[in-house]
């Protein structure tokens, strides 16, 4: 059965509150974060809000149409070769996590990821952050 409403998901790999290891990580990485946070910036969405933290961010490019799982495996396609390192920033105290959000206009609604999606985050030994708004 299909629900008829709007649907949206997205996914981020996100390093929070280490500023000064952003240059080493894109370097090891091989690749820019979407984006970057920095702590007592202006939030653009949030009139008069400050961020709390540093944030290094890579988002899924994945279209917001298209599942958790989806994005997740892109996400494990990124970050996969490069668990040796990911795992030695945790154990430098650095904090991780993968960011997931879901935003939906209809008021009872649910969604599946498949097995083995979020086997990233295991795997680098990160939680998962699951954000839910019903607007």
């Amino acid at each position: 059965m299909h629900l008829a409403g709007d649907f949206h998901f997205c996914a981020s790999f996100r390093v929070i509150d280490a500023a000064h290891f952003h240059a080493e990580i894109t370097a090891t990485l091989g690749f820019s974060p979407s984006s970057t946070v920095t702590r007592g910036s202006p939030i653009p969405h949030l009139a008069g809000r400050t961020a709390k933290h540093d944030i290094w961010v890579l988002d899924s490019p994945i279209s917001e149409a298209s599942n958790w799982s989806e994005h997740l495996r892109w996400l494990d396609e990124q970050l996969r070769p490069h668990l040796p390192y990911l795992r030695s920033l945790r154990q430098r105290g650095v904090e991780m996590d993968i960011f997931l959000g879901y935003r939906t206009d209809h008021d009872c609604s649910s969604f599946d990821v498949s097995p083995g999606a979020a086997d990233i985050a295991s795997a680098i030994g990160i939680p998962l952050h699951v954000s839910i708004i019903v607007a």
